[in-house]
């Protein structure tokens, strides 16, 4: 039979009879199938762009949460892109919360080819280092995410350069030492960490061949405040006559703490306080008394022990000296050293001391 023929079928039914009507009609052939096919490459080169809004609320009061620290990363697959075919490109966003706890990534990129081939393409979404979200992107307009409290435990090394030449700026540096734990608590409570355990303990030195080192017991606190205070508060100055001071060996000793292990997130903080520059390692040494054993013989030993340092866990403050001409071991160390931040003792004043603390919290 030369045409095609399609059946419909009605079914009519009334009190007097069953009635069935069948229709023969011919079959058209559509060519509308055909005009896509020709479309289609055409539609896999359009691109769309879309805005995706992450709102970030606490998890137990549901309120919005500012000023989070949003990262998304994401890769787009684009069938024609600057003159490559099947383009893959990587995307990465860094944004803050507003004041209603929402970052709206802005021109999220896709095209029809990344829905047809690539449904499984995921973007990233974390939020403050605290919380990962995985969502398909080019079907993601909005994404919530729930922070919740994150326990932690904190190890402080606090050392101070105590010779004569920090009379000006010790009452500044006992202040600071004084009120670091209470400021870095509630820094850490408004970004959700909350510190479970908090361990201190402080190392006083000028220069070893003129006396030792004073070193505290470790302080636990709220437990042990009083203690604490009582110990910075009664910190003396000593002589310092010449400027060069045993800066790097207080600073070993304290990379050599007995840091503690946690079951919670931990961080290993070293502030160190100084506005000296220092002897070399190898700073005739052997003639001092009171030179502390287990030192490092060179600086490139006092960076082994700082590699062997926790690499997640361990942070370094410098407030320190920063002139190149007379302080290149200080800038040695910030330049060459990872999880490092310096700044003079100026800085404190200037606000550098609330961005040392934030970024202490921010890293938990």
């Amino acid at each position: 039979m030369a045409d095609q023929f399609s059946y419909n079928h009605n079914f009519n039914y009334t009190n007097q009879q069953n009635e069935y009507t069948f229709r023969l009609r011919k079959k058209r052939r559509g060519w509308w199938w055909l005009l896509l096919l020709l479309l289609l490459p055409l539609l896999l080169l359009i691109r769309c762009q879309h805005d995706i809004t992450v709102t970030v609320i606490d998890a137990k009061t549901k309120k919005p949460q500012p000023d989070v620290s949003i990262t998304a990363s994401y890769t787009s697959h684009i069938l024609l892109q600057d003159g490559k075919f099947l383009n893959h490109k990587e995307h990465n966003y860094e944004k803050e919360t507003d004041s209603e706890g929402k970052a709206v990534l802005k021109d999220v990129e896709c095209c029809l080819f990344s829905y047809i081939f690539y449904g499984g393409s995921d973007i990233t979404i974390t939020a403050d280092d605290l919380e990962t979200v995985e969502e398909s992107y080019h079907f993601t307009h909005d994404v919530t995410i729930e922070l919740e409290v994150v326990d932690c435990e904190i190890d402080i090394v606090m050392v101070i350069d105590n010779t004569g030449s920090m009379d000006e700026t010790m009452d500044m540096v006992k202040n600071n030492a004084l009120n670091f734990c209470e400021d870095l608590k509630e820094e850490c409570m408004e970004r959700h960490r909350n510190i479970k355990a908090l361990h201190l303990k402080v190392i006083s030195y000028g220069d070893l061949k003129d006396s030792k080192f004073v070193i505290s017991k470790v302080f636990s606190l709220p437990e042990d405040e009083k203690n604490y205070k009582n110990f910075v508060n009664n910190l003396e100055l000593t002589d310092g006559d010449d400027l060069p001071e045993s800066g790097l060996e207080a600073l070993a000793t304290a990379i050599q703490n007995d840091w503690h292990d946690s079951a919670y997130r931990t961080r290993h903080v070293i502030v160190l306080y100084t506005d000296a520059n220092t002897h070399p390692l190898d700073y005739d040494y052997e003639t001092m008394e009171n030179y502390p054993k287990g030192m490092p013989k060179n600086f490139r030993e006092l960076t082994k022990l700082w590699n062997n340092m926790d690499k997640d866990a361990k942070r370094l403050l410098l407030f320190a000296p920063s002139d190149s001409d007379c302080d290149e071991d200080w800038n040695r160390i910030s330049d060459e050293w990872d999880n490092v931040s310096h700044q003079s003792l100026d800085e404190i004043i200037s606000g550098g001391y609330k961005k040392s603390i934030e970024a202490i919290c921010k890293s938990l």
